[in-house]
């Protein structure tokens, strides 16, 4: 019986630090997206992000993170969420051109730095690879 609460504790405790990671759960355009139409990247978190919406201090609030090739995105405006859970970057894509996505530094409302950087490769051609 002891060894049966033993048990039942550890996979209680290790759930509950699992669910306490911050990360990226989702991202729009998706990894490995093609024929991408859109005006704004969205990157979503798994609890409110901390972050300073002036493109020039994003560093300052923790918020590390990049769209290559840097010379084909051209920025407009940084949204987030009334739930504070997506950053949505606006600007302009060119067209026919393979992005990456990264995000490899980011900091959660309550203090929470972030579990695991992400890459995230989608285009803006009908294909992959053109």
């Amino acid at each position: 019986m002891r060894t049966l609460i033993l048990l039942c504790t550890i996979g209680f405790l290790s759930s509950t630090i699992a669910a306490q990671n911050f990360e990226v759960v989702s991202t729009y355009p998706a990894d490995g997206a093609f024929g991408v139409l859109t005006d704004s990247v969205l990157i979503t978190f798994s609890e409110p992000v901390y972050i300073n919406l002036d493109f020039d201090d994003l560093e300052e609030s923790g918020f590390y993170a990049g769209l290559e090739p840097e010379d084909s995105f051209e920025p407009d405006s940084i949204a987030l969420s009334d739930d504070g859970l997506t950053i949505k970057f606006f600007g302009t894509f060119a067209i026919d051109t393979d992005y990456l996505l990264f995000v490899y530094g980011a900091e959660s409302q309550s203090g929470k730095e972030l579990s695991t950087p992400i890459i995230t490769q989608f285009t803006t051609a009908n294909s992959r690879g053109e």
